[in-house]
């Protein structure tokens, strides 16, 4: 049983889990690879697990082969694993080091359990929608969304205003701050925050929530996810700010931004204890009369 366990930057309190896992996977004859972004920590990580067995640093392009990966952080640091979970296939189970923890459930003190429950297949897949993103005149490669699509002021604290259009159909011009297209996952992160609803993470929809709208009648709208989305700044002519979860680009106004479902799904490893609705209740306290 091979696992490759991700992180984002090192912290000292991942030593336990990490060499937890390696415990479990050298009984099993396997080996854990390490994954991360910031190559300068690589001589930092390399000092701090020269005395572990069977573990390894992947390199950018993977050398071996992997049953999922153990993301090691909060929810951003699960997002970052999107791209290297969908051209490998791998699914996903998130170790919560962070604050919130949508969508990392799991608790660094029941890693064994989880890894038992890992190798004899004790668990679902959650698969979750992703956006793709294609930009006119733009040749920068975009990853997929997991969470939404955001457009919004780079620097100057200006209105912008952004043609929408589904299926080709003219829907309507939004005076905003800015303009979030989030997925069912994405539903419960800034777009809730914005005013937006909470779907059901397997739903086939999209959620399209302005920021600030300057109109008080914008109002967020749930559509099918299986329509194209246009979007085009119209004003002003400064740099514009499109982010794809926590990847971010500089565009321009007048450029197309063509969104729709991707083909590939982000899979979730769940356990039987992992209900949405268990999620909603604890981590947002629904049902709980804070009166008391």
């Amino acid at each position: 049983m091979n696992v490759l366990i991700f992180f984002s930057q090192w912290r000292d309190i991942f030593m336990d889990p990490i060499k937890k896992i390696c415990d479990f996977c050298g009984k099993e004859n396997g080996i854990v690879g390490l994954y991360f972004f910031d190559h300068s920590e690589k001589k930092l990580v390399k000092n701090k697990i020269h005395d572990i067995k069977n573990i390894i640093i992947e390199k950018t392009n993977l050398i071996n082969e992997y049953c999922c990966i153990i993301s090691l952080g909060g929810d951003g640091t699960l997002l970052d694993t999107l791209p290297l979970s969908l051209q490998y296939n791998l699914p996903v189970y998130g170790i919560n080091f962070g604050k919130l923890g949508f969508l990392t459930w799991g608790k660094p003190e029941h890693i064994e359990d989880y890894l038992i429950k890992i190798k004899n297949k004790e668990y679902k897949i959650s698969k979750r929608g992703t956006i793709e993103i294609n930009i006119k005149e733009h040749t920068l490669l975009f990853h997929n969304a997991l969470n939404e699509i955001t457009i919004k002021q780079y620097k100057e604290q200006n209105l912008i205003s952004i043609d929408l259009f589904i299926n080709d159909a003219f829907v309507c011009s939004y005076w905003a701050d800015g303009l979030i297209i989030a997925t069912p996952t994405g539903s419960t992160a800034y777009s809730l925050s914005c005013g937006g609803p909470i779907i059901e993470p397997t739903s086939e929809n999209f959620v399209i929530t302005p920021i600030a709208p300057h109109n008080l009648n914008s109002r967020p709208l749930v559509i099918r996810d299986d329509t194209e989305l246009k979007l085009e700044v119209k004003y002003p002519d400064i740099p514009i700010l499109l982010t794809a979860d926590a990847n971010y680009h500089i565009i321009k106004m007048g450029q197309e931004i063509i969104l729709k479902k991707s083909k590939k799904y982000f899979p979730l490893i769940e356990f039987e204890d992992n209900s949405f609705y268990k999620v909603l209740r604890e981590k947002l306290m629904w049902g709980q009369d804070s009166r008391r």
